[in-house]
């Protein structure tokens, strides 16, 4: 599956800001709108659209930090659009996300999920994460990626 980050700049933030998610998951996860934002006061931070085949059908945001010396990335959003959903792009996103932080020296990626997303907890557990507790009501999940 062709899955492309794209830097959200001046020419392609309004795409990311016309993705939507289904009313029953905006809960989960802070608007586009309030991610670009959160990326404007939090420099380091770094908000993607997310393409396949071309056609935006998401966005990511990630923020380097470090752990116990290791470099890590948070991984503070993940959207698929409602459009999109139900066609395996969630995991492919992820899977590209992973692979790519690993090949830029990342050696542990971090989430926070609420603990009633079913769906993303299964994702990310089926993609190795392990749940290592709670943390301002959300749980925290974590993934070695130099193992």
């Amino acid at each position: 599956m062709s899955i492309e980050f794209e830097r959200i700049t001046r020419d392609n933030y309004r795409e990311a800001l016309a993705l939507t998610l289904p009313e029953a998951q905006q809960r989960f996860v802070a608007s586009n709108q309030q991610s670009l934002a959160d990326a404007y006061v939090w420099p380091a931070a770094r908000p993607r659209l997310v393409r396949h085949d071309g056609q935006a059908v998401g966005f990511v945001m990630t923020f380097p930090f470090e752990q116990e010396g290791r470099a890590a990335l948070n991984l503070v959003r993940i959207m698929i659009d409602g459009r999109f959903q139900g066609r395996g792009l969630g995991r492919a996103v992820m899977g590209q996300l992973l692979d790519e932080s690993r090949a830029e020296g990342f050696c542990l990626m971090t989430l926070s999920v609420q603990p009633d997303n079913r769906t993303a907890i299964s994702l990310y557990e089926a993609l190795g994460f392990r749940n290592v507790g709670e943390e301002a009501g959300e749980l925290r999940f974590e993934r070695d990626l130099c193992d």
